[in-house]
């Protein structure tokens, strides 16, 4: 008997949710659902923009005639905080 009725009440929720699909989707206009979950209307002519190329990083250009220059070497691990002063260092873009 409890198989029978488990059966009947499923039977009933799937008529539920086909009842469902033939209705119209939730917009801001007919129901409470907030303006910004709406749908903007599509065609406005508009296309899309293209995609920007990243760059290493905006800088001054360097001198043409320097007159000194500096190594500058780190002490320790940015991620790990390991110390890393006597370690051999090479100069790289970051």
């Amino acid at each position: 008997m409890q198989l029978i009725e488990t059966v009947a009440a499923l039977t009933k929720r799937v008529g539920e949710f086909e009842a469902r699909l033939g209705l119209p989707p939730k917009t801001p206009d007919n129901s409470s659902v907030p303006p910004s979950h709406g749908r903007k209307a599509s065609g406005g002519g508009s296309e899309p923009k293209a995609k920007v190329k990243p760059h290493r990083g905006a800088h001054r250009a360097l001198h043409p005639e320097p007159t000194a220059r500096r190594d500058i070497r780190t002490g320790s691990c940015p991620h790990c905080g390991a110390d890393v002063s006597q370690a051999p260092q090479n100069p790289r873009d970051a």
